[in-house]
């Protein structure tokens, strides 16, 4: 896996970046080009693959090592749009299409469906809010994440 993500970072500047189809998951059914590759200033590869089912991601150092992880912060980016409970009839899309009824705690935008992001404790600290295309036709991402909060994670 690590060759196939460095022959296609050959071509990459630094500061470049580019999205292919990731050789772990293959793009999930849609094909989408998930996986990024970046390469730093420092000559380091970092790859992430962004479907949440797959979670491939690592770092190529400019010597072939694998890189440390390091944490960093996401800034907080609060949900600030109208939002309520999810309507009936999509509450009977998401139970026809994906088997899924939606708890009380997710939310309807009037576009999207907001699922909250909880901690260990079970508070919100953040917001997915997921379109369904088979819904409605709305352009834009499938998933856009709000954190209420900065958030401390980790990456390669």
């Amino acid at each position: 896996m690590k060759d196939t993500i460095a022959l296609e970072a050959l071509d990459l500047p630094t500061g470049g970046r580019k999205r292919v189809i990731c050789g772990s998951c293959g793009g999930g059914g849609s094909k989408e080009l998930s996986l990024m590759i970046t390469r730093a200033e420092n000559g380091n590869i970092y790859y992430v693959c962004y479907r949440a089912s797959c979670g491939l991601r690592g770092v190529i150092g400019s010597n072939g090592d694998i890189g440390i992880t390091q944490p960093n912060k996401t800034q907080a980016k609060p949900f600030t749009g109208a939002y309520g409970d999810i309507p009936d009839n999509v509450h009977a899309f998401l139970l026809h299409e994906y088997g899924i009824s939606a708890p009380k705690a997710w939310k309807w935008t009037g576009k999207r469906v907001l699922i909250p992001l909880l901690d260990g404790n079970g508070a919100r600290w953040g917001w997915v809010a997921r379109k369904f295309p088979n819904l409605l036709d709305d352009e834009g991402p499938k998933a856009l994440v709000y954190y209420d909060k900065e958030v401390l994670g980790y990456s390669y």
